[in-house]
């Protein structure tokens, strides 16, 4: 609170000017996956009265660790580390809204999440990040080129092609 006066010779003026300083909210806590699908996570965190008008959920794929498995003999000698994917935003209205589900994930995948907090003002800090991984789903399709050889008198091999599946890889 600031108090202002002016006065001359004509006479003097007070007035009470009351000052809010406002910021960007702090960043949320607490971030958790409360359930996760194939193609989705659900998750909450902890709102802290900040004076948010919404959240903004990021999220981004996380490299595989299958890929980043180095050779047993150690004939790998050096590898491009991978670069950071980008990180995609989701709009959550609400500033007390505490939780909310993330779609349209690939299955089998997994995700850095951390969760910010909005007002008028801005965007505050991003939260902890956590990671979690959607779950694995079905095949979309049947195998293709079914064949069986017999192995031994009692063993059979089968072999097949998978119709639909992505394989990520990267160069070393």
């Amino acid at each position: 609170m600031y108090h202002c006066t002016a006065s001359n010779k004509y006479g003097s003026d007070s007035m009470v000017v009351y000052l809010a300083v406002q910021e960007a909210p702090s960043a949320p806590s607490g971030l958790e996956v409360l359930e996760a699908g194939s193609r989705w996570l659900s998750l909450g965190w902890a709102v802290d009265g900040s004076g948010a008008t919404h959240h903004v959920i990021q999220f981004r794929r996380e490299p595989s660790s299958a890929s980043d498995a180095s050779a047993a003999d150690n004939s790998v000698v050096s590898a491009t580390p991978p670069q950071p994917q980008p990180w995609y935003n989701v709009t959550v209205p609400g500033g007390g809204q505490r939780s909310a589900k993330v779609t349209g994930l690939d299955p089998a995948t997994t995700y850095a999440i951390r969760v910010l907090a909005a007002n008028e003002v801005g965007v505050g800090p991003p939260g902890s990040p956590v990671t979690a991984q959607t779950l694995q789903e079905a095949p979309t399709l049947p195998p293709a080129d079914v064949t069986a050889d017999p192995f031994a008198p009692e063993s059979l091999t089968v072999r097949w092609k998978v119709r639909g599946l992505c394989v990520n890889h990267r160069q070393v």
